[in-house]
């Protein structure tokens, strides 16, 4: 699997945003995902997190219907 991303500041500074590209082939199957996340680190080793995911699933010997999946994700260290 291979992710694309860049992150640039977002909200004054205080976020990372990062919009990101995925592809994923094995034998079985290719996947393929495109997504955004937005970080944010605390100066006391904590972060917050948002992250959004709509992806792809295909059969490698197209013998199956495509799966398709969004997702969403909040993560919170401290």
């Amino acid at each position: 699997e291979t992710r694309l991303g860049y992150g640039m500041s977002a909200f004054g500074g205080g976020f990372m945003s990062t919009p990101e590209i995925g592809f994923g082939f094995s034998g079985e199957r290719r996947d393929y995902s495109l997504g955004w996340r937005l970080m944010r680190e605390s100066r006391f080793g904590g972060s917050l997190g948002l992250s959004l995911e709509a992806r792809r699933q295909e059969s490698a010997n197209d013998d199956a219907e495509p799966v398709h999946e969004i997702g969403v994700r909040v993560t919170a260290r401290w």
